[in-house]
């Protein structure tokens, strides 16, 4: 059973497969094509002439498509034979017949083999997405004379063009650097594919995303793409990289907590106050900030800490505050911390008159 190996992917290479009728005798690769020889038939004389279908078929990728190039070819073996008659040669390919009419024919010798192209035609099958099955067939007429030649030859095979996926996926993602959406202003972008320099299709995505599009250009050879994304305020970008597109955010949203100290110690009056206190920002368990808070000239404490996350996951954080004085029990109104004296003694006194 003949069969055909096509090399897809290398245009130029083939590899050469020789048939003598359903025996394969060898298998090489060559250059440019891919060529096979398929045994036919001659009416007279077969010991004297081999007739044969010779074909290569190429990938001609820079114009998608196929080019089936069919040899009609004659060896005359060890033998003298020359015709002064006009004789036809008809190779069909896929049903359409092509005829060459030459007038005599000389050649060959008692000591060596000689090959007689008689007529090569080429035919192109575009790039389609099923494998095709091309019958193709060689007839000439009677070339003979005086009782010599290989009288009528013939010969017929079926080669197979094979499938070419033409189309392919794109595949990319929008990229954010804003420290897990930390302010919540991602948003769906829209990505433009641009095939070769014209933009292509446009779609909207926030991650990762994929699209199809043709391999091929309509006047032959690939197709180069790049993309491209709208901006999006508050970020930096898109950079493009490959298919992916990073946003940058260029400055998050921040809060700060500020508030006030109060002493209920009768104005220091056991002298227990504290010279300072560490304030702490807490958000949830953890210690967002801290500093040390010390009375100002006026006597007034006060704290204030700025530049602290508004929002994680585009949820406004809340913080809270906590404070240690030793000697007080504190209680909190906000961000109002009230520091309450609690004696080490009994303070309460008797009197009597």
């Amino acid at each position: 059973m003949e069969k055909m190996k096509h090399c897809l992917g290398q245009q130029g290479k083939s590899c050469l497969l020789v048939l003598a009728g359903a025996v394969m005798l060898f298998l090489l690769l060559v250059e440019p094509a891919l060529a096979k020889t398929v045994a036919g038939t001659t009416s007279r004389n077969s010991s004297k002439y081999d007739f044969n279908c010779v074909y290569t078929l190429t990938d001609d990728a820079a114009n998608k498509r196929y080019a089936l190039e069919v040899t009609a070819q004659l060896k005359i073996k060890k033998y003298k034979f020359s015709s002064t008659q006009t004789h036809k040669v008809n190779i069909k390919i896929n049903g359409t017949t092509y005829t060459k009419t030459f007038d005599g024919m000389s050649g060959g010798n008692n000591s060596s083999t000689v090959t007689k192209n008689l007529y090569k035609k080429t035919v192109y099958f575009s790039y389609a997405s099923a494998a095709r099955s091309i019958p193709v067939s060689i007839t000439t007429s009677d070339i003979s004379s005086g009782g010599y030649g290989p009288g009528v030859c013939k010969a017929s095979t079926n080669v197979t063009v094979p499938a070419v996926t033409t189309t392919k996926i794109l595949s990319g993602s929008v990229i954010w650097q804003d420290n897990n959406n930390q302010d919540g202003l991602r948003s769906t972008r829209t990505i433009t594919v641009i095939r070769d320099g014209q933009a292509y299709t446009s779609f909207a995505a926030i991650g990762a995303w994929n699209v199809s599009v043709p391999v091929y250009k309509a006047g032959g050879g690939e197709s180069a793409y790049s993309v491209t994304g709208n901006g999006l305020s508050g970020y930096s970008g898109p950079s493009v990289s490959g298919f992916n597109l990073t946003y940058t955010r260029t400055a998050y949203y921040t809060t700060e907590v500020s508030g006030k100290i109060y002493w209920e110690d009768m104005d220091n009056l056991m002298g227990t106050r504290p010279g300072s206190v560490v304030v702490r920002v807490l958000r949830g368990t953890s210690v967002a900030a801290q500093g040390t808070v010390s009375p100002g000239a006026d006597g007034s404490w006060s704290f204030c800490f700025s530049d602290l996350p508004k929002y994680e996951g585009g949820a406004e954080i809340r913080y809270t505050v906590s404070q240690n004085a030793d000697g007080y029990g504190t209680a909190y109104e906000g961000f109002k911390i009230i520091n309450t004296w609690i004696p080490a003694f009994d303070v309460r006194m008797g009197f009597s008159i």
